[in-house]
């Protein structure tokens, strides 16, 4: 029931709506936004269906250091669905240098500038389609479509050398142990070796004293305080990464679910996580695995397997009662899809699940529009908020601490998604209009604090290309998870011993 003033509320929670009732949701919802236009757009005169849009940003790459003075060339490559979009002479490529206003130019224009002269310090380079009136074609979010980097000084790295211990070693343990090589004479040799945390917190500093030889000193064993990625650092040296194994997984326990279809996808997960986190342990929710498969399953390192009786399987109404199960055995849960992929340890999930009692990441877009939920969800959560002004979470990845606010709300989000009105409304098609259980997150987000994190380490996917993982899976850069989605496994689940 929606009044003049677009409150509303459902006496049944979940009742099914008619087209009118529906645009005047929308109209609600776009009313909210601003008393101007809002700044982006989902739907276009002219073009059936949504529209839309990724650009990649090659070049600058994502996470990459430049030296100062350094020409960087602009690389970029649109996509746009349906593709004669970006044919249209009303629509721009847009990019944004740092805080800059856009520079914008016809889709089909080639001429695209060098970036020079910028200034040392963290830049930001972001480029989208938008209409002449600088709308935005598609409501994704600015991570979606950007990329930070670095220029740095110019460095003299000729004094010291870190080696022995080769960059992105994996060590076993808690001991990093390391020599420092001097390749050059000094008169002012540092002799302090330090091991820094993914925060930038020094976590062990030792002295480098004894001469090995005349070009060569050893430094005393850096101790982790627990397993994690660190950088081991000396002054006026060049740095290395090295991967901690440690002994002890802590208390965080992973859960996923797989029926027959996605065992090969849940196979290179549980692999993934048995390299990255191999004292972890994993619950294994049966959703229809065949018996060759279990059999296998039940061979595989740390893992534990629980059968279900769901049905209705692909609209993954069962999801937040998996996780609600999970916390009544675990206090700390970290639901991973099976399309998943580790590709470093969960230091900063666990982080954030000790600070807040929660984690969550984006989607890439915004919510609510009408490509992220049927206004019946929004309506059984008396979600008004305006159009695309949330970021949208996912629900690839939920971690959730006994107890926290996030748990609190799980039994209402199971609640809507145990009902098809709530969960997938008649008014859904496939996934352009409704995506299932994620729709139901977002729409009980939407009067709650809790804050997804948008930070692109969590939630790039095979596809896209601005951000990738290391072409070896047994090295890594600053990715942490990845939706591989059926493109390649590269990982394969340890065995009990």
């Amino acid at each position: 029931h929606i009044d003049q003033n677009c409150s509303g509320s459902s006496s049944s929670g979940t009742a099914s709506i008619d087209a009118m009732t529906r645009r005047a949701v929308w109209g609600c919802l776009l009313a909210a936004s601003v008393h101007a236009r809002p700044d982006c757009l989902v739907e276009l005169g002219g073009v059936a269906g949504y529209v839309s849009t990724q650009v990649d940003v090659l070049s600058p790459e994502h996470g990459k250091r430049y030296t100062e003075g350094e020409a960087i060339p602009l690389g970029l490559e649109v996509q746009a669905w349906p593709v004669d979009i970006a044919a249209r002479r009303d629509v721009r490529l847009c990019v944004v240098l740092d805080e800059l206003e856009p520079a914008c130019i016809p889709v089909l224009d080639q001429s695209l500038p060098t970036l020079q002269d910028l200034g040392v310090g963290e830049h930001f380079v972001e480029a989208y389609l938008a209409l002449d009136n600088k709308t935005r074609l598609d409501c994704n979010l600015a991570e979606h479509d950007s990329v930070i980097f670095t220029v740095e000084p110019p460095r003299n790295a000729t004094t010291i050398l870190l080696s022995e211990l080769p960059d992105k070693s994996h060590v076993d343990g808690l001991l990093v142990k390391v020599h420092v090589f001097q390749v050059a004479v000094v008169e002012d040799l540092r002799t302090w070796v330090k091991l820094v945390d993914e925060h930038g917190i020094v976590r062990d500093k030792q002295p480098c004293r004894a001469y090995v030889t005349a070009m060569r000193r050893a430094c005393g064993d850096l101790r982790a305080p627990a397993p994690g990625i660190y950088t081991v650092e000396a002054d006026g040296a060049s740095s290395i990464e090295v991967h901690v194994r440690g002994d002890t997984g802590g208390d965080v326990t992973i859960v996923s679910a797989a029926d027959a279809k996605y065992f090969e996808r849940l196979s290179n997960f549980i692999g993934s996580v048995h390299f990255w986190e191999p004292f972890l342990h994993i619950d294994i929710y049966d959703l229809g695995l065949s018996s060759d498969q279990l059999t296998h399953v039940q061979e595989w390192d740390r893992t534990s397997l629980f059968k279900t009786s769901y049905t209705d399987i692909p609209l993954v109404g069962w999801k937040f009662s998996v996780v609600l199960d999970a916390l009544t055995r675990h206090t700390k849960v970290l639901w991973m899809d099976a399309n998943a992929e580790l590709r470093r340890p969960l230091t900063a999930i666990r982080h954030s699940l000790d600070e807040t009692g929660y984690f969550l990441t984006v989607a890439g877009h915004r919510f609510p529009t009408p490509k992220t939920v049927r206004p019946a969800t929004l309506q059984h959560f008396g979600c008004r908020a305006a159009f695309a002004s949330m970021p949208e979470c996912t629900s690839a990845y939920l971690g959730v601490v006994r107890g926290s606010e996030l748990h609190a709300l799980l039994p209402s989000l199971d609640k809507c998604a145990s009902s098809r009105a709530c969960l997938y409304p008649k008014d859904a098609v496939g996934n352009t209009n409704q995506r299932r259980d994620q729709s139901v997150l977002n729409a009980a987000l939407c009067h709650s604090t809790i804050k997804c994190d948008a930070d692109r380490k969590f939630w790039m996917w095979a596809g896209q290309k601005v951000f990738t993982p290391t072409e070896d899976p047994s090295s890594w850069n600053s990715l942490v998870l990845f939706s591989r989605r059926g493109h390649g496994a590269p990982y394969s689940p340890r065995d009990v011993a």
